[in-house]
């Protein structure tokens, strides 16, 4: 019997992508000086791109990034104020960059409830892209 071509040993490197979706906060973001009394519900949605090695057989966790750590930077970043959303993204992007060096990509999306904006908005968004160079 020949070798089951799933198992074939490689060097190659799979592209994989990591959802870590409505991780929800209550934290004091923003501009206003009630935003940062009364604070606010955020959430958090994350898209990790990464390299693992090609090894069916290998379930080695450090071989990917761990979403439970990822979960524990986000809400390390989402604990400190920060007037903007965008400024916000980058620290959680960089974090995750930092911790995990085989990151290739990262895109943040951070929600706001009930933003501040005049009128009526259930929700206001802010999306940021990191990628390695």
């Amino acid at each position: 019997m020949g070798e089951d071509p799933f198992l074939i040993k490689s060097k190659a490197l799979l592209k994989t992508e990591i959802l870590l979706q409505g991780l929800d906060f209550q934290a004091f973001h923003g501009v206003y000086p009630e935003e940062k009394l009364l604070g606010n519900r955020f959430r958090v949605d994350l898209k990790i791109q990464v390299e693992v090695p090609f090894n069916p057989l290998n379930e080695d966790l450090g071989n990917t990034v761990d979403y439970a750590i990822v979960y524990n930077l986000v809400k390390r970043e989402m604990d400190i104020p920060c007037k903007l959303l965008e400024t916000l993204g980058q620290k959680i992007c960089n974090a995750i960059a930092v911790e995990f060096p085989s990151v290739l990509s990262i895109e943040t999306s951070i929600s706001k409830a009930n933003p501040a904006i005049g009128g009526l908005c259930n929700w206001v968004t802010v999306t940021t892209h990191w990628s390695k160079s």
